[in-house]
């Protein structure tokens, strides 16, 4: 039969995996967001095309890729 302390053991094992795993969870969103990077907010890619549109070599902008 398990002891009183050994069932607080347990209890402390199964809380201290628990926020490792989410601490886990979280670093790797956030290590996601930049190794693969993130696109420019809509106002901001908006900015970009108007402001190159206005370069005298530029004639047309088709895309803008933004990371």
């Amino acid at each position: 039969m398990a002891t009183d302390s050994s069932k607080k053991t347990i209890f402390a094992a199964m809380g201290s995996n628990l926020a490792i795993a989410i601490i886990a969870v979280v670093l790797a969103r956030e290590s996601k967001g930049l190794l693969v990077g993130e696109s420019a907010a809509p106002q901001t890619i908006a900015n970009i095309r108007s402001l190159s549109k206005t370069e005298p070599g530029v004639q047309e902008v088709i895309r803008v890729l933004t990371m």
